[in-house]
C-alpha cells in the first residue's frame, strides 16, 4: 500500500468530489488545499495545461481525473485542442508527477477507447476503436502514459469508466432527465439494447482500490456495474423517478441510427440504440473490486442532484 499525501486533478468534479468524501469518509486524510505531510490534496487553482509545481511535494499518488471534455463552439470535432489537453497533458502532467518523486499516477480513461458500442462484453484486451476527437485523444493518452510509465520508476495504473451515474452529472444523462422533465416525446419505445454504466459511489471505490492495492500497478481496469438497462427501460426509470409518465415514440432503431449519421451525430445514434457491454472481470479478481450501488440507486441520487 501506498502511504503518505495523494493529490487529485479534477476535484471539483463529480468524481473528484465523491473520491474526496470517500477518502475523508475513510479516516485515511481531510482534504487540503495545501500540501501536508499525509492526507489529499487539490489544487483549486490548477488549469489543464499547467504544471503542477510545488503541490507535488511530497505527494505520494496522484490521481488524474481532470480532462477537457467539450470546447466551447468546437463540440468534440477538434481533434488537437482534446490531444493537447488529455494526452499531451497528461504525459507532461506523469512526467512531472515523476520528476517530483511520485510513486503511483492513476489515469482515469474512457471506456469510448474501444469504441461506442459492444455486444460482447469488453475486456481490456480489446483493440482501440475511438469514435471521436475525445476518446482518440483518451487513447493517445494510454499509449504515452504507459511508454512513459515503461522507462520511469513510478507505477501506472488506469482505469475505463462508461457514463457515470450519480449526484452532480451532466451530458447525455442530465440532457435525458432535463427531456422527460419538460415532457418531450422521446423516441425510444422500440430501443431494446443493453448498456452499462457505473455508479460514481463504485467508481470512487475502484480509484481508492487503483491507489492502494498492491496488484493495481502496471494494469488496465474496467469499472462498470454489472446491470444491463436499455435507452427504453432508462427512460422509464427517469419518470419514474420523477414522478411523470413517459412520452414514448416507437421508432425503429434503424431509422434512429440512420438519421444520426445524415446530421452527422452518428456515434450519438449508436450510443442510444446500440448495447455497450463491458466485463470489469479482470478488476474483481485482481483487486476484489465489487458494485455496491444499484443503477436505479445512482439514478435517483443523480435525478435529485438536479432538482
Amino acid at each position: 500500500m501506498i502511504a503518505g499525501k495523494i493529490l487529485v486533478t479534477g476535484a471539483s468534479g463529480t468524481i473528484g468530489r465523491a473520491l474526496l468524501n470517500r477518502l475523508n469518509s475513510t479516516g485515511e486524510s481531510m482534504s487540503s488545499s495545501k500540501p501536508t505531510q499525509f492526507g489529499v490534496a487539490v489544487a483549486p487553482h490548477w488549469r489543464l495545461g499547467q504544471p503542477l509545481g510545488g503541490a507535488l511535494d511530497r505527494v505520494e499518488s496522484l490521481v488524474h481525473l481532470a480532462a477537457r471534455v467539450h470546447i466551447r463552439g468546437k463540440g468534440f470535432s477538434d481533434n488537437s485542442g482534446f490531444i493537447k489537453d488529455n494526452a499531451d497533458g497528461a504525459l507532461a502532467l506523469a512526467q512531472e508527477a515523476s520528476f517530483y518523486g511520485v510513486k503511483r499516477f492513476v489515469f482515469l480513461s474512457s471506456i469510448g477507447v474501444l469504441g461506442s458500442n459492444s455486444s460482447t462484453p469488453l475486456t481490456e484486451s480489446a483493440p482501440y476503436k475511438a469514435h471521436n476527437a475525445y476518446t482518440t485523444a483518451k487513447a493517445l493518452a494510454e499509449e504515452k502514459l504507459m511508454d512513459f510509465a515503461n522507462s520511469s520508476d513510478m507505477e501506472l495504473v488506469i482505469l475505463r469508466s462508461p457514463a457515470v451515474l450519480g449526484p452532480g452529472v451532466k451530458g447525455n444523462v442530465a440532457s435525458l432527465v432535463g427531456a422527460v422533465k419538460r415532457g418531450i416525446p422521446l423516441p425510444f419505445s422500440r430501443v431494446l439494447n443493453q448498456r452499462q454504466f457505473v455508479a460514481v459511489e463504485d467508481l470512487v471505490s475502484a480509484i481508492d482500490l487503483a491507489l492502494s492495492h498492491e496488484g493495481a500497478p502496471g494494469e488496465i481496469f474496467h469499472v462498470a456495474n454489472p446491470e444491463r438497462v436499455s435507452t427504453r427501460d432508462l427512460c422509464k426509470s427517469v419518470a419514474s423517478c420523477i414522478g411523470v409518465k413517459p412520452k414514448l415514440w416507437p421508432i425503429p432503431p434503424g431509422v434512429l441510427r440512420s438519421v444520426s449519421t445524415l446530421v452527422g451525430r452518428k456515434s450519438l445514434g449508436d450510443g442510444l440504440t446500440g448495447d455497450l457491454l463491458i466485463s470489469s472481470e479482470k478488476i474483481t479478481r485482481l483487486l476484489g473490486w465489487q458494485p455496491r450501488q444499484s443503477l436505479d440507486s445512482a439514478l435517483s441520487d443523480a435525478i435529485r442532484s438536479m432538482s
